[in-house]
């Protein structure tokens, strides 16, 4: 009986301990085939029937099941017995799952982004198009099969196994890597019946199967889209620009890649961050970097500031989804010896300040030219600068009348809300002041919602003070909370490791709008950082300053969503100018 007991604990002991797993094992089991992050007109035809239906929430795909993307729209679906990788099904796309627990999709037209959500043995997928099959383990891959059967496939990370004929991967597989770039493996070109072959082989070319395609880097020397880039561009010049000054719904959008910006991710994060938060203003980040702070030469680094190209690109797509733009360059350190950042940056004699000055100068003007260029609304001359803003004030107004040569938008500088924006002395030069507002909502690692908004309400009294000594309208160029405890003692903590705690996340961005978005001085806020790297990022397991998929976003799209706070003053002036110029007369 003793025997029995002891037995019987232990078995309750290690059932115990196995539940927890046993659950999180039900819910990926539950979550494959799980459709979600969908964005515009996303249809599906169910195995068995012939109509065409709108996919409803939370559905979940079955095997056969063929979804189908419309111009300007995109989803994601789970796949794999552990959910363990995710498909970004791109716009103007017909995808059929094949069998979602063997994760096997067949793609009959479009593009595909595909990613290991949780590398392992597991994280196999299979895709099937019109001229061969791919394969892959824990890879990160993009696939685009044109209507003409043409098929494209870029690897980002990892390798993909490609075989044409129709047995999977064929007797000869080819292997693509990351760093391969685009291979075109399917445009078939035909000769005519009883002719000989053309001449096959060589490096140009690859014989797979029976079937001869054009040379793999003919695809990557087309060009696209340049014409209707042309069009848009044009539509932005002769737009009716924004009003000054203009109420600010925005995200920042951030890439530290060359490319990354051009990249096909890129183009379904921003909309995803347009269509889930109804943001109508974005920041695009690009950073240049200096060795430490006493260095004074700034230049760009060329693995992780994007190029020219890619920013272009990202304004231009940020237009064409009918969003306002702000461009901010930033400075960051390369040197991690020391525990330095940008706001330190000085020197102890003018000859330093002023060859870095000058290499300053030639930076911002660079990106000067490229926003007035693109018509960017605002540009951001510099963030966080906290000494150089504060000892070099003179400095600043000339770099602001230089810009203005080059430049015919409005003008922001992003001061750091610790010690900096309350002495900055060039306010007055610029069209707004901004604040780079991560100030700390409390002492405690989990505060009440009644805490963080009380803080929050000290803080702007503070700033009140400061902006009538100046004037100007308000905005926060950048401000932001990560999901996970600690996150409103230390809004700037980059090193906060504590568990996730959406919930606080959540609580600090409705602290803030509820506190400042009827101030009639403030003009908005641009919440720290939609990614481009990831548009697929699982919300719930995620602890970092990004939005995308928490209750943030819906906290956010909720407030984007009510009508400019400033919108009378429109009004007024408008009466003003064209109704009543000299006043309403009087009975």
């Amino acid at each position: 009986m003793y025997l029995f007991r002891k037995l019987r604990v232990v078995v309750l002991l290690l059932f115990a301990i196995a539940l927890p797993f046993l659950l999180y094992a039900g819910y990926l089991f539950f979550m494959n085939g799980r459709v979600f992050g969908a964005v515009g007109e996303i249809e599906v035809k169910k195995v068995g029937q012939e109509a065409w239906v709108k996919v409803p929430s939370g559905y979940t795909a079955g095997k056969g099941d063929v979804i189908k993307t419309a111009k300007g729209s995109d989803c994601s679906v789970i796949l794999g017995p552990l959910s363990s990788s995710v498909v970004r099904i791109a716009e103007d796309s017909e995808v059929q799952i094949s069998d979602k627990n063997a994760s096997e999709l067949k793609i009959t037209y479009g593009k595909i982004l595909a990613t290991a959500v949780r590398p392992s043995k597991f994280s196999k997928l299979v895709v099937k198009t019109p001229c061969g099959t791919c394969g892959t383990r824990g890879t990160g891959w993009f696939v685009n099969v044109a209507r003409t059967g043409e098929t494209t496939v870029e690897v980002y990370e990892g390798r993909v196994k490609y075989g044409a004929d129709d047995k999977q991967y064929g007797s000869d597989p080819y292997m693509i890597r990351s760093g391969d770039g685009v291979r075109t493996l399917g445009l078939k070109t035909t000769t005519p019946k009883g002719a000989a072959p053309a001449d096959a082989g060589g490096p140009e070319y690859d014989t797979l199967g029976k079937e001869k395609y054009l040379p793999w880097n003919e695809w990557a020397k087309r060009s696209s889209g340049s014409l209707s880039d042309l069009i848009v561009l044009n539509q932005i010049a002769e737009a009716r620009p924004a009003p000054y000054p203009a109420w600010q719904e925005g995200l920042c959008y951030a890439s530290w890649s060359a490319d990354g910006y051009r990249k096909v991710e890129s183009e379904m994060s921003i909309r995803k961050a347009e269509n889930d938060t109804d943001a109508s203003w974005v920041n695009i980040i690009t950073t240049w970097y200096q060795n430490d702070i006493n260095t004074p030469e700034i230049r760009m680094k060329p693995d992780k500031s994007p190029s020219d190209e890619s920013v272009e690109h990202i304004l231009l797509s940020a237009r064409k989804l009918g969003l306002h733009v702000m461009l901010s360059p930033f400075v960051d350190l390369e040197s991690t010896e020391k525990d330095n950042w940008r706001a330190e940056i000085g020197f102890s004699d003018n000859e330093s300040w002023d060859k870095w000055f000058a290499s300053y100068e030639n930076y911002i003007l660079h990106y000067a030219a490229i926003a007035e260029k693109l018509h960017v609304d605002i540009y951001n001359i510099g963030t966080e600068l906290s000494r150089p803003a504060i000892q070099r004030p003179d400095k600043w107004i000339s770099l602001i009348g230089k810009v203005r040569e080059v430049y015919k938008g409005r003008l922001v500088y992003t001061a750091n809300w610790f010690e900096e924006y309350s002495e900055v002395a060039f306010w007055g030069y610029l069209d707004y002041a901004g604040i780079s507002a991560y100030f700390p909502l409390s002492e405690k690692d989990s505060p009440s919602y009644p805490e963080i908004f009380s803080k929050w309400k000290d803080w702007c009294n503070d700033i009140e003070k400061w902006q009538k000594t100046h004037g100007k309208p308000v905005i926060f160029p950048e401000t932001g909370y990560k999901s996970c405890k600690e996150s409103a003692k230390k809004p700037w903590g980059y090193e906060s490791e504590g568990p996730v705690d959406l919930k606080q996340q959540r609580d600090c961005y409705r602290a803030l709008m509820e506190t400042f978005f009827d101030k009639p001085w403030f003009y908005g806020v641009y919440w720290w950082v939609w990614k481009s790297t990831n548009p697929m990022i699982v919300g719930e397991f995620d602890k970092e300053y990004t939005p995308n998929e928490k209750p943030a976003a819906k906290l956010v799209k909720e407030w984007y969503g009510r009508p400019d706070p400033h919108a009378y003053k429109s009004w007024l002036a408008f009466l003003k100018e064209k109704v009543f110029p000299q006043g309403p007369s009087r009975p």
